[in-house]
């Protein structure tokens, strides 16, 4: 997505069809991703501010004179398309949780192969304590991983804006 914007900048500016409403546009977008949007992505609840800006984006491009030639103004829509994209991807995955029925299936799993475990080895305790032991030790391990890795816009993983951050560097006021 930032990549992206930096492209339409760097378009708009080599085509000479470069102003100060598309860099507008394309700062307001970015600063309502950071300042609004990615505060939201933790509590899964989509940004009017974001989606906003980001219609006002693909307003100014698809400005009729904005760009000279009409093949590149309909590679700029393009990548405005790809802008809008790259962002109802991001919200999706916000607001993406497992279904609980998956986790119960794997619980049920582990539960299931403790007991065939213990079975296995019923009259063999130090054995069975020590397969029990390690079976239950990376499954706790593994499910742990996963359900941690389950929401990237919540702590304990949280994912930065960082990327997009640096498009506010790269594109003037």
């Amino acid at each position: 997505e930032s990549d992206t914007l930096v492209a339409l900048y760097s378009l708009s500016a080599a085509t000479g069809s470069d102003n100060k409403n598309l860099r507008s546009a394309i700062r307001g977008y970015v600063s309502a991703v950071v300042e609004d949007e990615w505060p939201r992505l933790a509590m899964q609840e989509r940004s009017p501010r974001t989606d906003a800006a980001l219609n006002a984006l693909l307003r100014e491009v698809a400005l009729p004179g904005t760009s000279k030639d009409f093949g590149i103004q309909r590679t700029m829509l393009d990548m405005v398309l790809r802008i809008r994209a790259a962002h109802e991807d991001r919200v999706v995955l916000s607001n993406d949780r497992t279904v609980v029925t998956k986790w119960l299936a794997v619980l049920l799993l582990a539960l299931f192969t403790q007991i065939a475990i213990a079975v296995v080895h019923l009259e063999k305790p130090r054995p069975q304590f020590a397969a029990l032991l390690i079976f239950t030790l990376a499954a706790v391990s593994v499910l742990g991983l996963l359900a941690v890795h389950e929401a990237p816009f919540e702590p304990p993983i949280f994912i930065p804006p960082g990327p997009i951050i640096d498009v506010l560097r790269q594109v003037p006021m």
